[in-house]
């Protein structure tokens, strides 16, 4: 990937439609954390504020200052319609529609927070994807994946299943202190 410095980029965040976006305790399903769906809004708000042209493609009811671009008007997991069971369903169509629009709205990269989803897809277009990692790797797929595409862990460790994969980075998951104050008693 080029390095730019000080130029205005078009990005498009892949974030999750199966949780609101940021996720609220009532928007996460039981077992989840939310970390990706939370990690995902904070780098697009971070985007957005740097003064770069940002795309979100997450559910309908996301709360973003990015251009929100959404299949659905409720995340997966609150709407009855959808839930859990079909949440993969309307991922994987939502990956498809930020790959088909990456061409036609000139991005110059892919920021994706769903790598088993946008990894088959990713490959098929020009506009390079960075992949953020939030989950162990147990599975050899990603290693198909490496065409027009990158890897960005979260931790060292996470990496040595499969430390050939194209890494740019570990950037460890944060959280912004503003939003959690210190209580000393």
């Amino acid at each position: 990937m080029k390095k730019t410095h000080n130029k205005k980029l078009r990005i498009a965040v892949l974030a999750s439609n199966a949780v609101r976006i940021p996720p609220r305790p009532q928007d996460v399903p039981p077992n989840w954390s939310g970390a990706p769906e939370r990690v995902a809004w904070q780098i697009t708000e971070g985007l957005v504020k740097r003064g770069h042209a940002v795309s979100l493609y997450a559910s309908g009811d996301a709360l973003t200052h990015a251009k929100l671009v959404s299949i659905r008007q409720q995340a997966s997991f609150n709407d009855q319609a959808v839930g859990l069971k079909h949440h993969k369903d309307w991922e994987f169509a939502l990956a498809s529609k930020c790959y088909q629009d990456a061409d036609r709205w000139g991005f110059d990269v892919i920021h994706s927070h769903l790598p088993l989803v946008a990894g088959p897809l990713a490959g098929l277009i020009r506009t390079p994807t960075v992949h953020t990692m939030h989950s162990p790797l147990n599975s050899s797929i990603h290693t198909q994946y490496t065409k027009n595409q990158f890897y960005v862990s979260i931790s060292q460790n996470q990496r040595k299943p499969f430390p050939h994969l194209p890494w740019l980075a570990t950037v460890y998951h944060g959280l912004d202190l503003a939003e959690f104050p210190v209580v000393l008693k």
